[in-house]
């Protein structure tokens, strides 16, 4: 039953996600939480009661789940990390596991034409077994580096008690898989059944939490991001006079216009090192060294297309500092929507 109580709550947490007006990364990321969370609750509310005899063939993944909210913390992790956080292609490749996990269990239900409640009881011996228990290691792994990285970044002993009692409610669930973890490789229920109980005392406090302090993502994010620039390579720097300096560059000189702009040359009129000045963007700015070159080039772009009726778009494209038109092109595109051959068009 308190499992069961567990699952409402989660239940209660998604909705709100669903229903927010925030939508961002960390709404679909904290979703996808829930969602495992759900799913892995309801397994077990299957297994351990008179469902998995009435209805022995519903297949619930367990293996899956257990193994993909790995990856998922990972995303959480890096997005309250990093200022400037994205889904990097290497990332996928985390995914695999959890691929496996899905096309192992598949199999075994369809092989057995039973449900896998009779499949994880069988102590460590177990094929099935020793794979809930490699996903769980998995899982605790990705657990380990987002407490690492946040007590690394966080500054405990300054931030507000309200949002550090309510960091410390992420201590447990790895608690909880930590139980899960030893009741799989012991065959111990009492040990799983009070992992899963933390689950739901966890979702309990969480919901407290969401109540008090509606925006505590934003703010423990912030808090991180301010410690971790005062810890950064910025500290012997000027950076108002830097942010001064930079500004001029772009905004009278237009350097953006040389297509040979990179990084290292930026920081050396800057007189600061590539490593610091891409701090600078990251921190200061919220924005990488491309990023920030591209928009002031596609400004500039628009600029021309408005007031230079005689250049081509080509023109313009080189004019601005692209170096080739695919590049041009497909930039302006994610920028404004439309091509800059239908946004001169647009105009007239």
């Amino acid at each position: 039953m308190i499992v069961l109580f567990g699952l409402g709550l989660t239940g209660i947490m998604l909705l709100s996600q669903v229903f927010s007006s925030r939508r961002d990364v960390w709404n679909l990321v904290f979703s996808l939480i829930l969602v495992c969370i759900a799913m892995l609750q309801a397994r077990y509310v299957y297994a351990s009661s008179d469902l998995s005899i009435v209805y022995p063939r519903v297949f619930i993944p367990e293996l899956f789940f257990w193994v993909i909210l790995g990856p998922v913390i990972y995303a959480h992790t890096g997005n309250l990390t990093e200022a400037d956080f994205h889904i990097a292609p290497q990332f996928y490749l985390l995914l695999v596991p959890a691929l496996a996990a899905l096309i192992f269990e598949c199999s075994f239900f369809l092989e057995q034409h039973t449900s896998l409640v009779s499949l994880s009881g069988q102590g460590l011996f177990s094929f099935y077994a020793a794979f809930r228990v490699a996903g769980l290691l998995y899982l605790l792994a990705f657990l380990v580096i987002f407490i690492v990285r946040v007590l690394r970044f966080g500054n405990f002993s300054s931030m507000d008690r309200k949002l550090r009692y309510a960091f410390l409610t992420y201590i447990i669930p790895v608690m909880a898989v930590i139980l899960v973890l030893l009741a799989s490789a012991t065959g111990n229920e009492v040990l799983n059944r009070t992992g899963f109980v933390l689950f739901t005392l966890h979702m309990a406090l969480w919901i407290v939490v969401e109540i008090h302090i509606p925006e505590l993502f934003l703010l423990v994010k912030e808090e991180i991001r301010k410690n971790r620039y005062e810890r950064s390579l910025l500290g012997g720097v000027d950076v108002n006079c830097a942010m001064d300096r930079l500004a001029r560059l772009m905004d009278e000189e237009k350097i953006f216009s040389d297509e040979n702009l990179t990084l290292p040359i930026l920081a050396g009129m800057l007189c600061m090192s590539p490593h610091q000045l891409s701090e600078l963007f990251n921190s200061r700015l919220n924005i990488n060294f491309k990023a920030y070159v591209n928009s002031y080039r596609i400004n500039e772009a628009m600029r021309l297309l408005r007031e230079e009726k005689d250049m081509t778009v080509l023109a313009i494209g080189y004019r601005v500092g692209f170096n080739s038109k695919s590049n041009f092109y497909s930039v302006f595109a994610r920028h404004a929507g439309k091509t800059p051959v239908e946004y001169r068009r647009g105009l007239s």
